[in-house]
């Protein structure tokens, strides 16, 4: 293509992106990707944007079963083949180690619900081809304390406990579970707080266990878009996400429609679902889009901003958003910067309840709160870098 050609889905200095979006579109849809498009990439750039947004395996995929792929240097060629055999390898430890923490929970009496990645990885066309960092599983709420005593005797440490609506734990070399009480903080999302506050009502009895539980395909997809609509919203989430419904709703053809878009209304997710289902269909429907379609301003504005966030969203884009919700209105003025450092100093709300009970509970310390934190975090930089980002984003 072109540089200057009228349609280009990306701008010309974006040509990794492109190249990148391309060789995930030939995997999803079982293309074999075109050799004088693998031979005019820079398969390095590609490389460093996969790792960013972790869907090299994806994109190794559809580029190692290319003939560009074979006359690559032995060195090159060995990384890329690396990252396909670790992400199968990582995947089939992962899942075997997660059978046998389900097998404890179940030994315990304590009921449980995979939920996010390790479920949504059977829906891509190979096994291993969706990379993931945790195993998450949603467990009662009411046993927290016995699921931490589980998992410390079976070698984990608690990296985080009792501090959020998830408990995290690691094991080297690679295990890292997030065990959720709830599936959301309180008050951070009320709608959705509100709408999973009884998830187990939502859930689907296993077959041939006690306390396993999972969700029908359905509620599945709906908290796919709930949950990446939290990370959308504040850093920003990756490709990954809409991948996922694309893959999804390949997978799951038959899937109550109507039984969805209801659920989605009462979530306030409508329009972002929307959204992100025609960008995905956009984008992946066939692999030739890449590089001949004409995406709409609104796909290309949604793929942009994915692109530019990677898999863990970005401080820029945590900040812009907050500070556009703060103020509820695109153009963020002094006065929502200066009532954001406001507010960063003297939080309030839920976490200011949560995080710093003995100051929620006398009021009269309250107006020392902001030497405490001061004291307790130990880096007055952090918090002046924090106030100048507020003032300069745009």
């Amino acid at each position: 293509m072109r540089k200057n050609e009228k349609n280009a889905a990306f701008e010309p200095d974006k040509k990794a992106a492109r190249d990148f979006i391309y060789l995930i579109a030939c995997a999803l849809c079982g293309a074999k990707p075109d050799e004088k498009y693998i031979r005019e990439m820079d398969m390095q750039a590609v490389l460093q944007l996969a790792r960013m947004h972790v869907m090299a395996a994806l994109a190794a995929h559809a580029f190692t079963r290319t003939e560009a792929f074979g006359a690559l240097p032995a060195n090159e060629a060995e990384k890329w083949e690396s990252i396909s055999y670790a992400a199968v390898r990582g995947l089939v430890f992962k899942r075997k180690e997660l059978k046998k923490v389900l097998a404890a929970l179940e030994e315990a009496g304590i009921w449980y619900c995979p939920i996010k990645g390790i479920d949504t990885a059977e829906a891509y066309p190979v096994p291993g081809l969706r990379e993931m960092a945790d195993c998450d599983v949603l467990v009662d709420e009411t046993r927290g304390d016995d699921v931490k005593g589980i998992m410390e005797s079976m070698g984990y440490s608690a990296e985080l406990f009792g501090e959020s609506n998830h408990d995290v734990y690691h094991k080297k070399p690679m295990y890292n579970f997030e065990m959720h009480r709830q599936l959301f903080n309180t008050e951070v999302i009320p709608v959705f707080d509100a709408y999973y506050e009884n998830v187990k009502e939502r859930l689907v009895k296993d077959e041939g266990n006690a306390y396993g539980f999972h969700f029908s395909r359905e509620d599945e997809y709906i908290f796919n878009i709930t949950h990446s609509f939290k990370h959308f919203r504040d850093g920003g989430t990756g490709l990954k996400v809409l991948t996922d419904i694309f893959a999804l709703r390949r997978k799951y053809p038959d899937m109550d429609e109507a039984y969805i878009a209801e659920e989605l209304r009462k979530l306030e997710l409508t329009d972002y679902e929307r959204r992100l289902r025609e960008t995905a269909d956009a984008v992946f429907g066939s692999a030739d889009n890449i590089y001949r379609k004409a995406f709409s301003k609104e796909q290309k504005k949604m793929i942009d901003y994915l692109l530019g966030s990677g898999a863990y969203g970005t401080v820029e884009n945590t900040m812009h958003n907050t500070l556009v919700r703060l103020g509820n209105e695109e153009h963020i003025s002094i006065w929502t910067r200066l009532r954001y450092i406001r507010e960063r100093i003297y939080p309030q709300g839920w976490r200011y309840e949560e995080k710093y009970a003995f100051f929620y509970r006398h009021k009269w310390a309250y107006p020392f709160l902001p030497i405490y934190r001061l004291f307790a975090r130990g880096d007055v930089k952090s918090v002046i870098r924090e106030a100048k980002r507020s003032m300069k984003t745009k």
